[in-house]
């Protein structure tokens, strides 16, 4: 069975457990340093503060950037769940701003080179996430694996973080064609990065959006840019997350008009 096909196969299983179904987003980007992650726990924390339930899910395993930003140590990860040792509710981390956490195990692969036995397991805990929250947020890794494909086709939205720089748009776009290959219903949207001004973030918006429906017919929505704003690095080196550290400054700002653009 082709990747593809298990997940369309779960995602029919899925409906069937619960007639109530959250959003499922899976964020990607096609190179490292365009701050992913950041984004990742910043737009889960602002859905969280316009009353939506959300979970964030860290399937990133090749770093631990997310328990850095928020200043957590988990000591059960999603490995735990998988042998399982552990359920979903043992290991999810309730932040402070209300949003769940659930990590995977930094260094190893939680989800890719597993059998078909052990992600149907996995798909049938993910369910479970799927029917418990208004959002389900999952952060993947930079690099272009099974595990990113996995959960990009799991998604009811792709949301591609591409940044100002050239290459960053360029990679962001070779990503977007392999998946779109596999499957054309994905709902692909953008959020620029360390823009420096809003006209900045829309004429790169306006780049790769020509580029994407040239050559693939492929149509991405706009959700909006994060200003390049000193106080996202302070926060970092704070271990803690930009709107809990500095929630009135320009780049908060940004988060809480992309929640309010994807609420709309």
């Amino acid at each position: 069975m082709e990747v593809k096909d298990r997940w369309i196969n779960s995602q029919e299983m899925c409906v069937a457990e619960s007639d109530t179904k959250s959003r499922i987003i899976t964020i990607i980007s096609g190179k490292r340093g365009v701050g992913k992650t950041n984004i990742a726990v910043n737009l889960s924390m602002a859905l969280a503060k316009f009353g939506k339930s959300v979970t964030l899910l860290d399937a990133d395993t090749s770093s631990a950037n997310m328990q850095v930003l928020l200043g957590i140590e988990p000591k059960s990860t999603m490995d735990d769940v998988l042998r399982g040792e552990k359920t979903i509710s043992d290991i999810t981390i309730v932040d402070p701003s209300g949003i769940r956490v659930i990590s995977a195990n930094s260094g190893g692969d939680s989800f890719g080179g597993k059998d078909y036995t052990v992600k149907d397991q996995m798909l049938h805990e993910i369910c479970k996430l799927q029917n418990a929250n208004d959002f389900l947020l999952i952060d993947t890794s930079t690099d272009f694996s099974e595990t990113v494909v996995d959960f990009a086709l799991r998604a009811d939205e792709v949301i591609v973080v591409i940044t100002p720089e050239l290459m960053a748009v360029s990679d962001a776009y070779g990503l977007l064609k392999i998946l779109f290959g596999m499957k054309e219903s994905i709902q692909f949207k953008t959020i620029i990065n360390f823009a420096k001004s809003k006209d900045e973030a829309e004429e790169v918006f306006e780049m790769f959006l020509m580029v994407a429906h040239y050559f693939l017919n492929v149509e991405i929505e706009y959700l909006g840019f994060v200003l390049q704003d000193n106080h996202v690095q302070t926060a970092v080196k704070m271990h803690s997350p930009l709107l809990r550290s500095f929630p009135g400054c320009e780049a908060a700002k940004c988060f809480h008009q992309i929640a309010l653009r994807m609420l709309s």
